[in-house]
């Protein structure tokens, strides 16, 4: 009983000590109006305002909370920014990146855009309430993967005291709020980090240049990275066709995250944190070419050069240098040139416009001098691009001199955009590789001991030979059908003779020996073979060129010595 009766002393005296110093807030009008209240009345109407301070104060706190939910909610929408970022927009969203500039938001950028946001939501909400609006500034701070807002009011919260309708007094309160909600402003953050950061999507998404296929690569490469990675990327999250000229909309949200915002019709709504900003997909150069020697022809000394088509749909035309003074590889490209720094030597260059294309029905990826029948380089014109039946571009360069060449081809597209430094390159000396035909036709003479032929008018390829032509003679003791002139090695096994050197041996043959007189007809550069020295030796060799068809290079006749009778 006696703790009762404390209890209740206890209670009573905080009650009459809060009456004493909310009396000190009260600014009297006047002594005489004082004591025309009835006796109670102003305590009575100190509580009433001390009560209507709480539901203020309480009312506040719910609308900063309900506040900052909402504004966290608007600045996913206007992507990071209540403000103009110098990137400008696109449909309406901002841009995180544009052709000039990146413009992703920093943490300060959050913070100050929050700062902006947050009093057109909360001055509504006051005003509802009929409470001062403009009136608070706002602190932020990350905790725990959460966001802290402290509210703090300029000026104090007044409650007139009135009695009789006359306002004796005010009651005043300077109002704060410390609001922690369940939202991670780190999430900017990892989707930049996604974007540029170890992940780099963006400059995945950048290499998908060929623009007819850009949206299905964009797709594949966004399905990729959600796969991976717990962010989740859309494009055109709200369904709006947003594409155009390489910009897109996009939306970022993370899997297993939510928050809560306000809603006139649902209360409390449950929703994914997810981010909209728009991209300018950057228009890249066409991407390093890798040519390569299809044909090395003879003594026009002409190249037939090789590359893979690209896939860049917006090539205007084509830059072919090439130079006998010094290597391109690696060399910077200015204004489309390629100068050597130290000589100021300049590379001559070819240009040829993307609409100068000219399809072909000839197999040219299969087409080398070496096949039989040849003749497929001949029919293309000088300085025109090809495009094959593979899909394979090919390019003839004619009147070069006998030197080693290097060769870059590169593409420019419609904006006038080149690589800045060669990356691939070929150096090649367009020697004199054409081997002429093998031989029309082989005889001869046991009579006079001479042999006769006609010798080839024409390259392996068809073309007309226009330097002397030798011929190399071998004579095996054995029967045509037999013989095998090369090893493994491609070596020419049997020496060669000299006309001489046949005459004495088919003198000294006996009747019914059988020869080989085979005859292997050479250019001035001794093409189809190379002389070979090892250890003082010297061996014909097969060149690489006609390995595959070496058994057709050589013409063969048979040579039997006749017994006595046999002669007439």
């Amino acid at each position: 009983m006696k703790g009762k009766k404390s209890m209740i002393l206890i209670f009573s005296l905080a009650a009459m000590s809060l009456l004493i110093f909310s009396a000190l807030f009260i600014k009297l009008n006047g002594k005489k109006d004082i004591f025309e209240a009835q006796i109670g009345e102003t305590q009575y109407e100190i509580l009433i305002a001390i009560a209507q301070s709480e539901q203020d104060l309480l009312y506040i706190d719910q609308s900063v909370k309900y506040s900052l939910l909402s504004s966290l909610h608007e600045l996913e929408r206007k992507g990071g920014f209540s403000e103009d970022t110098g990137c400008g927009q696109y449909a309406g969203y901002v841009l995180w990146q544009n052709e000039e500039k990146r413009c992703n938001p920093a943490k300060d950028d959050l913070i100050t855009s929050l700062q902006n946001i947050i009093p057109l939501f909360l001055d509504a909400y006051l005003g509802q309430h009929g409470l001062e609006q403009g009136n608070y500034e706002f602190y932020f701070l990350s905790e725990k993967k959460k966001t802290r807002l402290v509210a703090t009011a300029l000026s104090d919260l007044r409650i007139p005291i009135q009695i009789n309708t006359k306002q004796i007094g005010e009651y005043a309160i300077k109002p704060s709020a410390d609001i922690l909600v369940n939202y991670d402003m780190n999430f900017y953050q990892d989707v930049s980090e996604l974007l540029w950061g170890k992940f780099a999507l963006l400059d995945k998404i950048t290499q998908c240049e060929a623009q007819d296929e850009l949206s299905s690569c964009v797709d594949q490469l966004i399905k990729e990275s959600n796969e991976e990675n717990s962010i989740q990327i859309t494009i055109d999250c709200e369904n709006k066709d947003t594409e155009e000229d390489r910009t897109y909309v996009f939306c970022a949200s993370e899997k297993g995250k939510s928050y809560y915002i306000p809603d006139q019709r649902e209360g409390m709504k449950k929703v994914t944190p997810n981010i909209k900003f728009a991209l300018y997909i950057a228009d890249q150069p066409p991407r390093p070419i890798r040519p390569e020697v299809q044909l090395k022809k003879g003594e026009d000394k002409s190249l037939l050069l090789s590359f893979d088509l690209p896939q860049e749909s917006d090539i205007d035309r084509y830059n072919i240098y090439y130079s006998s003074e010094f290597n391109l590889q690696d060399q910077p490209i200015v204004n489309e040139q390629i100068t050597e720094t130290q000589t100021k030597i300049q590379a001559q260059k070819m240009v040829i416009n993307a609409e100068d294309i000219r399809s072909t029905q000839e197999d040219l990826a299969s087409c080398t001098f070496t096949t039989l029948p040849g003749n497929c380089e001949p029919s293309l014109q000088d300085q025109t691009l090809y495009k094959g039946q593979d899909g394979k571009m090919f390019l003839v360069l004619r009147g070069l001199e006998e030197k080693q060449y290097s060769i870059v081809i590169t593409a420019v597209d419609k904006k006038d955009q080149e690589i800045p430094a060669v990356e691939y390159t070929v150096s090649i000396t367009p020697q004199d590789l054409l081997a002429p035909s093998p031989i029309i036709s082989l005889s001869y003479n046991l009579n006079n001991l001479q042999p006769a032929l006609s010798e080839p008018l024409t390259h392996i390829d068809g073309s007309i030979i226009q330097d002397q032509v030798t011929v190399y003679y071998f004579l095996p003791r054995q029967p045509c059908a037999t013989i095998s002139l090369i090893d493994q090695e491609h070596t020419i096994t049997q020496s060669r003779r000299t006309l001489s050197d046949i005459q004495s041996i088919i003198q000294a043959g006996a009747p019914g020996d059988v020869f080989c007189l085979v005859a292997l007809a050479l250019d001035q550069e001794k093409n189809p073979i190379e002389e070979v020295i090892n250890q003082g030796i010297t061996s014909l060799k097969i060149k690489p060129e006609y390995q595959s068809i070496s058994s057709s290079l050589f013409t063969r006749h048979e040579i039997i010595i006749p017994h006595p009778q046999d002669t007439p």
